[in-house]
């Protein structure tokens, strides 16, 4: 089965296909209210004598976040949720 094209058709095509391209990104990137990804980089360092601080960050921009994990003397380990490093939001571009 063959396809002929008209030249309008042709042109049409053409049009649609370079105005797509041309919505590449040429300015600098905006942060925006987005956070998740995959793991980049995770380190600890020690907060107080029984806690560590846990943080990590994510492939999205403005994605840093903590946890405090304790490690008293007698009993179990215990995990803080994940909260976002206030400095690094959106608000901070």
């Amino acid at each position: 089965m063959k396809v002929h094209f008209t030249l309008r058709q042709l042109m049409l095509m053409v049009f649609l296909c370079t105005t797509t391209l041309s919505y590449a990104q040429l300015g600098k990137p905006e942060v925006e209210n987005v956070y998740g990804g995959r793991i980049n980089y995770i380190t600890g360092y020690p907060y107080k004598t029984d806690t560590s601080r846990i943080i990590i960050s994510t492939e999205s921009a403005n994605s840093l976040f903590y946890a405090d994990v304790s490690t008293p003397a007698t009993g179990a380990s215990s995990f803080s949720a994940f909260r976002k490093v206030a400095s690094a939001d959106v608000t901070k571009n």
